[in-house]
């Protein structure tokens, strides 16, 4: 872990604050060409680190201990046998845990990072081997950081580098010179830096709207109803790595850059996720939920479970390796069928390749990992048994119909991210997709809210719900595809009409005699207003309504709901009498009217309920008063039967709308049952379908797999003949049995004049240098006699070939052509030149010595042992000097100097000087000897007894 990069610093913007960003840096084998901050270290053997550190950095190295907090231009390295972590910005050591983090010691402090920095934690990735590093990465971009990993082409080893890449997490992929550069630049960003902020705030709701309806068109996925904060601080994020400022200008490069938008798409994607997460919180489902759902089962029936927002698949696993230890815990075996669903298409994909790095032995228990995983090189792989059960499939939990007749909803710390009103409609989503007793599952920071009336708390600590069985006033509101927003877009204005006499006219007369009415819906709801409606109803004390059976007047309530119950089951007009009605304390009658709208066009269930007012004339005001005399005088009587006459005509509706809805009740079960049948026939042909399809598929894996391995081999071999026939000095022809040419080594060109084009031409119709003009001839007889033919010949140039020609067996041992090879034997020519002179030289009378430019002795021969007395051993260890007087030195060096220029020299006559100190009278002839440039490199000497 470090503050610091080699070769720059992080200036008073990192100091001036309580909390510095914090750089994790990891690294294995191969990354000492870079900062290595967590590395893989042996536990007995102390880091060199420091030392290999300190002559490229001006920055502070120090060695980790524990309790040490953090300073900004400093670097830390961890110590060997202990694992960094960090808690409330303090180094913290740990002795390794064996079983848990064994390997893993960046995983651990980018983890540990992650949870204390929040978004000031950086990850970056160097050299190395295996996956460390990968779950790390993952932690560091939930929590808001960004993640940087070293190119791979220019990694020593390519391990660490490549399980990071393949999260499609990692923000930057850089070589290391460039890293120290950009994280500077992102450091001094107001995302990070915190001097100032990006211009979110004035323009906060505009230009956020206009970015999130930029991503759906994009996408098709709407984040409105998402926390503005959550995507404001993820707008930033990626503000800060695209060095902008200003949110206006980010918006515009967004509107240039569509590859933009799907990286900010998956970065209000990216979501914590690990195998058992909170693990105390899935045993409380194991016990609470899951065990009592496989105990309540019938065993014919499927356990089914919805895990939307299922990112990579580890939760969705997770569940799965309970129920299977649930059920041979409790002997109780059911399919199981875990539907986990997420928008993040590249996510599922990961999830159902069913891969994770080794750093998930953190999360798992040894047992767990030995039991439901299989190490597949450098991951483990979910076993089938456990990936079997899973359904993946992408889906927008937003817009998409939901699963239904589920027994458990695991929805982690999704709804955190969602605002009150989204919340409002996925709650009762899940209520209607969970059967009765069904459980949700929900993360430790969430909740049902006001929902209380939906769910009952199983474990208020650990955010488990039953589903209660309760009739919803209003029907879910299903998932549907938004409409396209129209929010800062203009809209046509409709150019203004000239004034209609007849509408003025129309309008005037509705005003002035239409009847007091009302429409509603199916649910008795006020839909609009017509007329002055005052007299009938009123607004109590509480709460506002839209029921007409709550606004309408007391001595109204119960003819209106009896016609109101009848007009819908006969779906007829519906008209009430004279009704007793009192208004501005005065009595009068009315009569109700109501008439469901049947036309074709008009939405199914709404009425209109017209009010027509009477007023009591003056001649019967006597009778009137006389009757409201004697009802004073028996208001008990009178009111008990009023309140008997409603109860038997409400008794008589709710009878027959009984027997009807029992009538439609029985027609329903019987087409469900009918459906029901044809679809378990139609599953039973699906699921025989799958298991052939599942059987051809293996089959085809296992041939595919052996075609790879044959045409891996067939690659091998074709490249190791290629590279055979490139690096081998004999000229190769193949020819086939028309003698036409199928292949040849690039030697061959040197002896036949021969292009790519040439391929199958025949051979005869190619020009050679050799003085051999019958091999057309030769490979006819070789072909017919198929005896091998072999021959000798040189070139224009002077060189030596040896043919050899045969003919071409297939593996079957068929003839399929000629094979000739040319094998240059030009130095064993020169060779038996050279021997033969060498035997000459040997048995000459004359003594003959080769001689270099300084005088050293390189050759001689037996008359020269004869004549000087020094046998050729020692002869080769010696300067001619030795054999020259004093007085004749100068003879010798214009000797050498005529020979090194190339000028001819005369035979003369000197002395040489014996081994027995004798001076012998010689006659010498000299010569030079040049290399194959012509340049002199040595001279040669015939010396004879004058």
């Amino acid at each position: 872990m470090t503050t610091g990069t080699t070769r720059f610093e992080m200036r008073e913007s990192m100091t001036q604050e309580n909390t510095i960003p914090i750089v994790g840096m990891g690294a294995s084998a191969g990354g000492l060409a870079a900062i290595v901050i967590i590395q893989h270290l042996d536990p007995k053997h102390k880091s060199l680190m420091g030392e290999l550190l300190r002559p490229r950095t001006a920055l502070k190295i120090i060695e980790i201990e524990d309790g040490l907090k953090p300073e900004a231009n400093c670097i830390y390295i961890n110590p060997p046998n202990r694992l960094v972590g960090i808690s409330d910005h303090t180094l913290r050591l740990v002795k390794p845990d064996e079983n848990l983090h064994a390997g893993m010691p960046i995983d651990y402090f980018l983890r540990q990072l992650a949870e204390d920095l929040k978004d000031k934690a950086i990850a970056v990735i160097l050299s190395g081997t295996g996956t460390d590093g990968t779950s790390g990465i993952k932690a560091i971009k939930g929590a808001g950081g960004i993640a940087m990993v070293q190119q791979q082409d220019q990694a020593a080893y390519t391990g660490m580098p490549a399980s990071a890449i393949g999260t499609g997490l990692v923000d930057l992929v850089l070589p290391v010179e460039k890293m120290g550069p950009d994280l500077l630049k992102y450091l001094h960003q107001p995302y990070i830096a915190a001097k100032e902020k990006p211009d979110t705030t004035d323009t906060l709701d505009a230009t956020i709207k206009k970015i999130l309806l930029i991503i759906r068109s994009k996408t098709g996925n709407d984040f409105r109803g998402y926390k503005l904060n959550t995507i404001r601080r993820r707008v930033e994020r990626r503000m800060a790595l695209q060095q902008i400022r200003r949110l206006q200008d980010y918006l515009r490069f967004i509107e240039q850059t569509p590859v933009e938008i799907d990286t900010l798409f998956k970065d209000l994607l990216i979501g914590v996720t690990s195998f058992f997460r909170d693990p105390q919180a899935f045993e409380t489902a194991a016990e609470k939920a899951l065990v009592p759902i496989l105990k309540n089962k019938h065993p014919d029936s499927p356990v089914r479970i919805w895990v939307p927002a299922c990112a990579t698949g580890e939760e969705a696993y997770s569940l799965a390796i309970l129920l299977d230890e649930l059920m041979s815990r409790l002997n109780k075996h059911h399919h199981v069928q875990i539907f986990a669903t997420d928008i993040d298409e590249d996510a599922i994909k990961l999830a159902r390749q069913g891969l994770y790095p080794y750093s998930i032995a953190a999360d798992i228990t040894k047992q767990r990992l030995h039991r439901f995983f299989v190490k597949d090189g450098k991951t483990y792989a979910i076993r089938k048994k456990i990936r079997e059960p899973v359904v993946f499939a992408l889906q927008n939990l937003i817009n998409d119909p939901p699963f239904s007749r589920l027994d458990m909803v695991s929805c982690r710390n999704l709804l955190i991210y969602m605002d009150k009103e989204l919340q409002k409609k996925i709650i009762p989503l899940f209520h209607f997709s969970l059967v009765p007793d069904g459980m949700l599952f929900l993360g430790s920071s969430e909740s049902i809210g006001r929902f209380s009336d939906l769910f009952t708390p199983i474990h208020s600590k650990h955010k488990l719900f039953k589903r209660k069985e309760i009739l919803l006033e209003k029907m879910v509101e299903y998932p549907r595809t938004p409409l396209l927003d129209t929010v800062g877009v203009p809209q046509p204005t409709e150019p203004k009409k000239a004034l209609d006499a007849r509408a003025v006219a129309e309008s005037m007369v509705l005003k002035h005699y239409t009847p007091d009415s009302v429409l509603i819906n199916e649910k008795y709801e006020i839909l609009y207003y017509l007329g002055d409606t005052s007299p009938f109803l009123s607004q109590s004390a509480g709460e506002p309504s839209v029921s007409l059976l709550h606004l309408i007047r007391k001595e109204l309530y119960h003819k209106l709901s009896i016609g109101l119950a009848k007009a819908v089951r006969e779906k007829t007009n519906i008209v009430i009498k004279e009704l007793p009605l009192h208004h501005d304390r005065r009595l009068a009658t009315c009569d109700i009217s109501i008439n469901p709208l049947n036309e074709p066009a008009a939405p199914q269930g709404m009425m209109l309920v017209i009010f027509e007012k009477h007023d009591s004339p003056a001649d019967t005001a006597t009778e009137t008063k006389a009757k409201v005399d004697e009802e004073t005088l028996n208001p008990h009587v009178n009111s008990l039967e009023e309140e008997l006459k409603y109860t038997r005509e409400s008794l008589q509706s709710t009878i027959e709308e009984l027997e009807t809805s029992n009538e439609e009740l029985k027609s329903a079960n019987e087409e469900l049952q009918s459906t029901n049948e044809e679809l378990k026939s139609t599953n039973e042909e699906l699921e025989t379908s799958r298991e052939e399809m599942h059987s051809t598929n293996e089959e085809l894996v296992t041939i595919n797999d052996e075609l790879q391995s044959k045409l891996a081999e067939l690659v091998r071999a074709k490249d190791d003949i290629n590279n055979l026939m490139a690096s081998t000095e004999i000229a190769t022809l193949f020819l086939d049995c028309q003698l036409r040419i199928k292949r040849y080594t690039p030697v061959t060109t040197e002896l036949f004049n021969l292009i790519k084009n040439d391929i199958d031409r025949p051979i005869g119709d190619i020009t050679s240098s050799i003085a051999y003009t019958n091999l057309p001839k030769d490979a006819e007889t070789v072909l017919a006699t198929l005896i091998p033919i072999e021959k000798e010949f040189s070139t224009e140039d002077g060189k030596w070939f040896t043919m050899r020609m045969m003919p071409y067996r297939t593996g079957d041992n068929l003839i399929d052509g000629i094979v000739v090879t040319f094998a240059d034997i030009s130095r064993i020519k020169r060779s038996e030149d050279l021997q033969r002179l060498a035997t000459v030289v040997q048995d000459a009378n004359d003594a003959i010595t080769v001689q270099d430019f300084d005088g050293n002795i390189l050759a001689w021969n037996k008359a020269a042992e004869r004549i000087y007395g020094w046998d050729k051993s020692e002869a080769l260890k010696m300067n001619i000097g030795n054999l020259i007087p004093e007085d004749r030195r100068t003879e010798i060096d214009a000797l050498r100097t005529k020979l090194k220029e190339g000028k001819p020299v005369k035979s003369f006559e000197t002395l040489r000087k014996t081994k027995a100190g004798q001076l012998v009278d010689i006659w010498l002839t000299a010569t030079a000897l040049v290399d194959n440039t012509g340049m002199p490199i040595s001279f040669s000497t015939t010396e004879k007894i004058v």
